[in-house]
């Protein structure tokens, strides 16, 4: 698990999707230096809070968890 990689992966979604940090901030219910710091690799979220990522961003916990999508067959 790199936690680079995850950061730049949940940015790169985020920015996908036209939202700010401010946006994925309100729809977890967290500082916005939260997001912040996950996005910078710094930290992770939370169990609960990975699950409303993938949610928000339609990915899977494995996709969150390896920091890119993983090609469907």
């Amino acid at each position: 698990m790199n936690q680079d990689k995850i950061g730049k992966f949940l940015a790169s979604l985020r920015k996908e999707n036209n939202l700010t940090q401010e946006d994925i901030a309100e729809k977890l219910n967290v500082n916005v230096k939260s997001v912040s710091r996950w996005e910078n690799g710094r930290n992770l979220p939370d169990h609960s809070v990975i699950v409303e990522i993938c949610k928000i961003y339609n990915i899977s916990i494995n996709e969150f968890y390896n920091g890119n999508k993983i090609k469907k067959t």
